[in-house]
């Protein structure tokens, strides 16, 4: 007599990731953060920028806005560090912005002297990709937490002022 075979239902191990892709626009002000190297009074703080001279995201600002709202939807930053973020590009010409980036002021900490940031207007549009640990995070509680750090922490320098936040437009999952 033949031993009949068990199969187990197959569970998702801990390193799989699913693919997500988060559509959003820029509520407010985006300030760039990257120093530009001159010195002042023309010291600026500006985006990073691909070979093609489009503005870029990098992961590590959507690691610290994830970071930093982590407690909202009951996790803590370990979650954060486990999920994959690609660096983005930001579309200023979907929302008829164009020209060149002008700086903007903000008094300096202390109210001393001035600090100057490249800055895109509300309206600019990208899409982000995460690859989300799903015995961590639920897609769910995924979503729910980039809509909350978008609205109250977001990217960029000043973020967790009154810069840098954005809605979440979209949210898909795509394969890996």
């Amino acid at each position: 007599m033949e031993k009949e075979k068990v199969v187990k239902p197959k569970r998702r191990k801990y390193g799989e990731y699913v693919g997500v892709k988060v559509g959003c626009k820029t509520t407010t002000k985006m300030l760039g953060g990257t120093q530009s190297g001159n010195k002042p009074p023309e010291y600026t703080h500006i985006f990073r920028r691909d070979e093609d001279g489009d503005i870029i995201i990098t992961g590590d600002m959507f690691h610290a806005m994830l970071r930093d709202s982590s407690d909202i939807v009951d996790l803590g930053p370990a979650e954060a560090r486990r999920i994959r973020t690609q660096t983005v590009k930001v579309d200023l010409n979907g929302e008829g912005i164009t020209g060149e980036l002008k700086p903007i002021a903000i008094p300096g900490r202390g109210g001393v002297g001035q600090n100057f940031f490249e800055c895109v207007p509300p309206g600019a549009t990208f899409k982000a990709e995460f690859l989300v640990p799903t015995m961590a995070v639920s897609l769910s509680k995924f979503k729910k937490w980039v809509e909350y750090a978008g609205k109250w922490n977001g990217v960029g320098a000043y973020r967790k002022g009154t810069y840098g936040h954005f809605k979440v437009e979209s949210f898909e999952e795509f394969a890996i």
